[in-house]
């Protein structure tokens, strides 16, 4: 079962409806792609598990950082993020018995590739602002947390920066 369910999605970053039964694979995808480099394998598959155990983790909470009350999101937030990039590069496309096609509707305009990737970067940018959040939270309660890897400071994306023209 997957971190994130649809209602839970389009609570943090909406998503078309006319998606709705292409998302269970979107965020399976997306928890394939980013969870196990976020927590590492042994913790992503704790949570996954036992989701209800984790809810601090998932759905966000308070905690203290160099005598300061902070909130986090939640991962949940950060997969919403992920999901909504994924999303964002793949709307167009249809698989078909012909093989794979992109709409194209005379009452409507494809968005360049830029302007995708744009939109692409800023969910990519906004997931991993709120990701470093996630990660003080789980260095401060890594008593907690023991499979936790205090180590672990790769990204789970890395930017890239494009120009729209």
């Amino acid at each position: 079962m997957a971190l994130l369910t649809y209602s839970q999605q389009v609570a943090i970053k909406p998503i078309s409806k006319n998606n709705e039964r292409l998302y269970p694979q979107l965020i399976n995808d997306v928890e394939a792609m980013y969870l196990a480099r976020i927590l590492g394998a042994a913790f992503a598959q704790k949570v996954q598990d036992a989701p209800l155990d984790y809810a601090d983790l998932l759905d966000g909470s308070s905690f203290v950082w160099c005598g300061e009350t902070i909130t986090h999101k939640g991962l949940r937030y950060v997969l919403a993020y992920y999901a909504y990039s994924e999303y964002v590069k793949n709307s167009d496309v249809a698989d078909t018995f012909t093989g794979m096609v992109q709409q194209n509707r005379i009452e409507t305009t494809h968005l360049s590739t830029g302007r995708i990737n744009a939109l692409r970067d800023s969910a990519l940018q906004i997931a991993d602002q709120a990701l470093e959040l996630v990660k003080s939270y789980l260095t401060v309660n890594s008593a907690l947390y023991p499979l936790w890897n205090c180590a672990n400071t790769s990204k789970a994306h890395a930017p890239k920066l494009k120009e729209i023209r």
